[in-house]
């Protein structure tokens, strides 16, 4: 179990999570792997609370999980959701490690574009190494990731806004390696301005 959460949340770095100011509603996006796996999934967000709902899209009934930060534990509540209910543990921050050097990465401004949904974009671009990150930040959701960076430390887009001093949240975001090939891609589905319940953060 401990290495399949692991592996869960190394794939979730490709996902970004982030801390709301003044907004809360629910995201959904859409995330392909360059397995094939394609996942479906929901953020929650109120005020100074967020959680990520993740689940296969090719079993819409099947298991979902649910990863809750919580900064003053310094742990991640992980919530498995199946038919039979749900089964909650927690993950120590200090047991995530990350796979992104970001020491000598290089994170800058590639213009902005404007979209009718979410205003202004502007273009991220986070070069490691290895990789190359473009993503869409959108400025309409003001938002702050620095509080949940010991979570999520394999996310290049939250870590490029992180080094970078920015706040917003990243849309559209693609991953790909310096050959080229896509390693992950999440595109944003909706967004919606609506209250949130308390009982997807706990």
């Amino acid at each position: 179990m401990s290495k399949i959460i692991t592996i869960l949340l190394i794939f979730l770095c490709s996902v970004t999570l982030v801390v709301a100011q003044n907004f809360e509603g629910i995201i959904s996006a859409k995330q392909l792997a360059a397995n094939g796996v394609t996942n479906d999934i929901n953020w929650y967000i109120k005020k100074d609370k967020i959680a990520l709902e993740l689940r296969n899209s090719s079993d819409p009934a099947g298991m979902k999980m649910r990863f809750v930060p919580q900064p003053k534990q310094n742990s991640m509540l992980l919530v498995v959701i199946t038919n039979d209910g749900e089964t909650k543990s927690e993950i120590y921050a200090g047991d995530i490690s990350s796979e992104i050097d970001m020491s000598k990465s290089e994170v800058k401004e590639n213009g902005v574009k404007n979209s009718a949904e979410y205003g202004e974009l502007s273009i991220l671009i986070i070069n490691t190494a290895n990789t190359v990150t473009e993503t869409e930040v959108s400025r309409m959701i003001d938002v702050n990731f620095s509080k949940y960076a010991a979570f999520f430390k394999n996310d290049y887009a939250l870590l490029g806004l992180i080094k970078n001093g920015q706040n917003g949240f990243p849309l559209n975001s693609i991953t790909k390696d310096k050959s080229g090939k896509v390693i992950t891609k999440t595109t944003v589905l909706s967004i919606r301005k609506i209250p949130v319940s308390e009982s997807y953060f706990k």
